[in-house]
């Protein structure tokens, strides 16, 4: 004779050890969520699904372009994925950076004072510059992290504390650009000092992070 099997009806709660309805998503005892993970952040799942699907884009994407090849479909080709040099200015052109126009208006060479001086084997450079806001936003600007100097051996060198810039402390360039305003002021870099064919770089987001161009501007030193 062959015993028949009844169904279960009951399940133990994982939390209290409870005796409980096999389809209860909470505990009636301890109150507990019973549900899976992926169903009690439902919002988390889709925001993890959407990221996830980003990267695999991005993946792919990359692994098409590597080595400068394009997969096609039913062949691959060699294509040449060198993009052109930006364009360079010189000293007084006004550049314009998506809703900011940037001016390099003088460069000066500096050693310091007999109270300030640049480390042993560097020489400061002091540039001074007008950014004008054309657009109807704020604008917030950042010397660290938005303004460069670049030698001709690929040096790259950040903003540093210089004579002219702590000669003019009111005239500083950080902070927030009004729309439809213009600031002037001086910006300062210690490089080294047998530094020769510097180039001034200006990003138009902080580190370039949010995208946006670079500006560069040929120092003629």
């Amino acid at each position: 004779m062959v015993e028949e099997t009844k169904p279960k009806i009951t399940k133990q709660c994982p939390h209290c050890k409870s005796e409980i309805p096999i389809d209860a998503r909470k505990c009636p005892q301890c109150q507990s969520d019973l549900r899976g993970w992926f169903r009690r952040h439902p919002i988390l799942t889709v925001l993890g699904v959407f990221i996830m699907f980003i990267i695999a884009i991005s993946i792919i994407g990359s692994g098409a372009k590597k080595e400068g090849y394009i997969q096609k479909v039913g062949e691959v080709s060699r294509q040449e994925t060198q993009q052109p040099p930006p364009a360079e200015y010189k000293v007084g052109d006004k550049v314009k950076m998506g809703s900011a126009i940037i001016t390099v208006n003088k460069v000066e060479a500096s050693y310091g004072s007999q109270f300030l001086r640049p480390a042993q084997g560097y020489k400061w450079i002091n540039l001074n510059l007008t950014i004008e806001n054309t657009g109807e936003k704020d604008q917030w600007i950042t010397t660290l992290g938005q303004m460069f100097i670049r030698d001709g051996e690929n040096n790259s060198y950040q903003v540093a504390v210089t004579d002219k810039v702590t000669e003019n402390p009111t005239f500083g360039l950080d902070g927030t650009l009004l729309a439809k305003s213009k600031r002037t002021g001086w910006v300062g870099f210690a490089v080294k000092e047998e530094a020769k064919s510097l180039k001034f770089e200006y990003k138009e987001s902080m580190m370039g992070l949010l995208g946006g161009g670079t500006a560069i501007v040929n120092l003629g030193i």
